[in-house]
């Protein structure tokens, strides 16, 4: 008799957390992912409705994956084993690069008439923001960029 009740309290159990999983799984608890993955700049443009101009490549690294925010925003990456580049911009005028480390230096610049964010080191820095007209840009790294390559990036992004 004791057996069977440890056998019935064991399903019962095992049926409760079942039915917590999939309850859980199908009301769709958790954010979905609002990234759409594009196989071309023009299919990303045309999801987020504006344009975007970024370089080929950037320190020899081609284009990885593109993806794109539904009226919002497109993300172009480039990697390699060496480094890690994402290059967005959004239609809004708030910071967009997902980085929250904490870097030792922040400075500002100007580039082509636009105020220019930096954060990181005393000679490379990871995270660039700024603004132009209705659109936020940003670029992060795992390697770091000197203020050449910023300004040589910045350039050629619109």
């Amino acid at each position: 008799m004791k057996k069977l009740i440890a056998l019935v309290m064991t399903l019962v159990m095992a049926v409760g957390m079942f039915a917590g999983c999939l309850s859980a799984t199908a009301l769709g608890d958790g954010m979905p992912n609002p990234f759409i993955d594009c196989d071309t700049m023009k299919e990303a443009e045309k999801i987020a409705g504006f344009s975007m101009t970024t370089p080929k490549k950037i320190r020899k690294i081609k284009i990885s994956w593109i993806q794109a925010v539904e009226d919002d925003m497109i993300q172009v990456a480039y990697e390699s084993k060496k480094d890690e580049i994402r290059v967005r911009k959004a239609y809004r005028t708030q910071n967009l690069d997902g980085d929250y480390n904490n870097y030792k230096y922040t400075r500002y610049t100007i580039i082509n008439k636009k105020i220019v964010k930096l954060r990181g080191d005393s000679d490379r820095f990871y995270v660039v923001n700024w603004n132009s007209g209705k659109f936020s840009y940003s670029i992060t790294t795992a390697k770091g960029f000197t203020k050449k390559q910023v300004k040589s990036l910045v350039s050629r992004i619109s």
